[in-house]
């Protein structure tokens, strides 16, 4: 696993984050948790549904490892109030988003993103509704929609855009940088809808990023 991690880690650079820099955030998002490279990385690939077809064959398990850094890392911030429950409901979500396998392949309903890789199995998807940071995303959609839904509003989370802003401004400024500074491209962020450029752009024309302490 870990040399297939490493064949893939530059075509993830390439394919899900520099390809989507100069949209917006949500449409990073989801290139990033779709990529092959992520999936496999956190275990997302092997995730089955306790109650899905295979779930109940095979007794596989859920695998929470893609959820939790989602939450955690990708959008709202450790500490930005979901709990256990939400990172269990987010896991049940994208249950079925995985890779191409052979035997997959040969299920019924199984389609594969060419230009990706990423694969869509509902046979491996939690059935049901799934509650999310006091949301419920409904079964009557399916569990590629399902998690595509709950990826675009944690992407346009006010937690998340403070979030961002913080790892912008820690990144490009300093690592305490002002409050102004952070709350600045947070606005920006939520007036645009996540529109990454415009967000880089403020970065650009801050006085704070140019003085000679933070070069």
């Amino acid at each position: 696993q870990k040399s297939v991690i490493r064949q893939l880690a530059l075509p993830f650079e390439q394919e899900a984050i520099r390809a989507n820099l100069d949209g917006d955030f949500t449409s990073l998002l989801l290139a990033v948790e779709q990529h092959p490279a992520m999936l496999i990385y956190l275990d997302n690939s092997v995730s089955t549904g306790p109650n899905s077809v295979i779930g109940k064959r095979r007794e596989r398990g859920l695998n929470e490892n893609l959820a939790r850094e989602i939450l955690e890392l990708h959008t709202l911030g450790v500490n930005a109030g979901y709990n256990q429950d939400d990172v269990t409901s987010l896991a049940k979500i994208i249950t079925g988003w995985t890779i191409p396998e052979q035997r997959i392949m040969r299920l019924p309903g199984v389609s594969v993103d060419n230009t990706t890789g990423f694969t869509y199995v509902p046979q491996l998807h939690e059935p049901g509704n799934h509650r999310l940071l006091g949301s419920t995303y409904s079964s009557r959609s399916n569990g590629l929609v399902q998690g595509e839904q709950a990826l675009k509003d944690l992407s346009r989370h006010p937690a998340t855009a403070r979030h961002i802003a913080e790892k912008l401004a820690r990144h490009f400024i300093s690592d305490t940088p002002s409050q102004s500074s952070i709350k600045e491209r947070e606005n920006t962020f939520l007036e645009t809808d996540g529109h990454l450029p415009s967000v880089h752009e403020t970065l650009i024309t801050l006085e704070e990023a140019w003085l000679p302490q933070h070069k």
